[in-house]
């Protein structure tokens, strides 16, 4: 089986060697800034205090398997701030019933009072953490549904999920996995053309109880509809099979997986969609031919004569998608019951974890806690991997436990990719030089750097078709109670070790958010940076001309 180096690819390396680390970077310049002005005018005690503090700011940023403790410090920041404004709480905006000027009795409410009373208010919202400003573009039933994004301080986009059976199914060969795995590649290509209008696919499994929704479907689609509903056989067959359905919902677990396309609202979208209608009827022409473009590259991911069987989801679909991923013991497929402008559960955060307090289907209570990870690429050990290096997180579980684990990729262009794997090449073997000068022994991990740099140039050289990626990974586990969460917790965190991933970051004070991340709505990656250089091509570039056909 073919396989891919991943790894050593955490950060830019530094100006002195190594793989920088921004916010060490960045606070050394100041400190060095201030304490040469601080030497100058007191010499001796400001050489002092400049030294002390480059050494603070190395402490404050060393990484350790439970992150830098700037990053800890920062967390428990933020997390005390979101307590003070009561937006650990959130429940949607309907279940609203407050006064704002006096209270039951019609007195005036005092200063404290008032207070105390915007940070409840605080809790009701119309969207939870990490989903704000969601829309629809296309909610229609019968309709793909294309989801418009327009968060606070970014660039705002759509998205559209697309529910897949996977590339595998069952046994498959080496070959056939390898011929997968660059079918996959081949899609991810398509991205890299800078006349291709999305930039990111995410890539979401969901493992979760058996859904009991098809399997009802299914007895209802076999009965002999010319048999009365009344007949007592009838009723004691379907009675028996829903006793096995239900039986196997409880124990066992079954694995659903999604495609998400992300589409940037940048000039070149509007100009393309311009053409095709006024305003938003030409943004839903032009998605729908984005959409049928797509899902004939997914189609075209698993090899052989059986293409891979794609549907895309409606507005209500994922509506109820959501809902599941918030309170799981909705079957992922129920569409009834649903607010699709609204799929949200009312939800409280803890420090480590999202707490879903919830009606389920039977209209009792249910009750479930999340904790989200993100992968570190910075933890992933350097080396060779196959297409089923994930596996260990997944199929090779063996503990039921309900989990999502979503992978963002985003395509950077092969020229921009292959200057930043010739820098990172130039700067390993540099480091390597001087480390042999010395006479000192090989740092492997400095070695499985440069390694992995040299595959990756290798991968980008001219001809090849191939372009780079920037990518992000997050996972979401689910437990009935914190004994249930914690245990899975535990659980994960050793799988992923068995998948070369040294540890996994708990995105702890700020769960609920996180959580969003491994929801399909390409949510919980930054955009990529560009470098100078990229950015001044793009403004040299132009718009291009306005009698041009475009």
């Amino acid at each position: 089986m073919q396989t891919r180096n991943i790894g050593g690819e955490a950060g830019r390396r530094g100006f002195f060697g190594g793989t920088s680390n921004k916010t060490r970077s960045i606070a050394l310049v100041i400190v060095a800034v201030l304490g040469a002005f601080l030497t100058v005018y007191t010499q001796g005690p400001g050489l002092l205090a400049t030294l002390a503090a480059a050494g603070l700011v190395w402490v404050l940023t060393l990484r350790t398997h439970r992150g830098s403790l700037f990053l800890r410090l920062t967390n428990a920041r933020r997390w005390r701030e979101r307590q003070r404004l009561g937006i650990v709480s959130f429940y949607p905006i309907a279940h609203r019933a407050l006064t704002w000027d006096h209270n039951q009795d019609g007195r005036k409410l005092s200063r404290r009072e008032r207070r105390e009373l915007e940070r409840a208010e605080r809790r009701y919202r119309e969207t939870p953490d990490g989903v704000d400003g969601f829309h629809w573009l296309q909610r229609e039933d019968g309709l793909p549904g294309i989801a418009w994004h327009v968060p606070a301080g970014e660039d705002a986009w759509l998205s559209v999920c697309f529910s897949v059976d996977g590339q595998v199914q069952g046994i498959a060969s080496d070959a056939f996995l390898d011929n997968a795995m660059q079918a996959f590649g081949g899609v991810l290509n398509r991205f890299g053309n800078v006349a291709t209008l999305p930039n990111r696919l995410q890539s979401l499994t969901r493992v979760l109880p058996v859904d009991s929704a098809r399997h009802e479907a299914w007895v209802w689609e076999q009965l002999d509809p010319t048999i009365a509903e009344d007949d007592a056989a009838m009723m004691d067959l379907v009675a028996s099979y829903d006793e096995v359905v239900q039986l196997v919902r409880s124990f066992g677990l079954m694995q659903r997986h999604y495609v998400v396309i992300r589409w940037p609202i940048t000039p070149a979208f509007v100009k393309a969609a311009s053409r095709r209608g006024p305003a938003q009827q030409g943004w839903r022409a032009l998605m729908n031919a984005e959409i049928a473009t797509v899902s004939a590259q997914l189609r075209r991911v698993r090899p052989g004569n059986t293409p891979q069987e794609v549907s895309t989801l409606s507005a209500r679909h994922l509506a109820a998608v959501l809902r599941h991923m918030q309170n799981p013991s909705w079957p992922l497929d129920d569409l009834d019951d649903l607010d699709v402008d609204a799929p949200w559960e009312p939800s409280e955060d803890v420090l480590s974890a999202n707490i879903v307090t919830a009606s389920g289907p039977d209209g009792t209570e249910q009750q479930w806690w999340h904790r989200t990870a993100e992968l570190p690429i910075d933890a992933f050990e350097t080396g060779p991997r196959t297409s089923l290096w994930v596996a260990p997180l997944l199929s090779q579980l063996g503990t039921p436990i309900v989990r999502t684990l979503s992978l963002q990729v985003e395509v950077v262009p092969a020229a921009i990719a292959r200057s930043a794997a010739l820098a990172d090449l130039t700067a390993d073997l540099a480091d390597l030089a001087a480390q042999r000068r010395k006479g000192s022994i090989d740092d492997s991990e400095l070695a499985a750097r440069s390694t992995a740099a040299r595959a990756r140039l290798a991968d980008l050289a001219v001809g090849t078709g191939y372009h780079g990626v920037g990518w992000a990974g997050h996972i979401t586990v689910s437990g009935r109670n914190r004994e249930d969460l914690t245990d899975a917790v535990d659980t994960v965190s050793a799988a992923a070790g068995d998948a070369g991933i040294s540890r996994l970051q708990w995105l702890d004070g700020q769960q609920a958010a996180a959580q969003a991340a491994t929801w399909p709505l390409t949510r919980g990656m930054a955009p990529l940076s560009r470098s100078g250089a990229a950015r001044l091509q793009d403004l040299l570039a132009g718009t291009g001309s306005k009698e041009a056909i475009s």
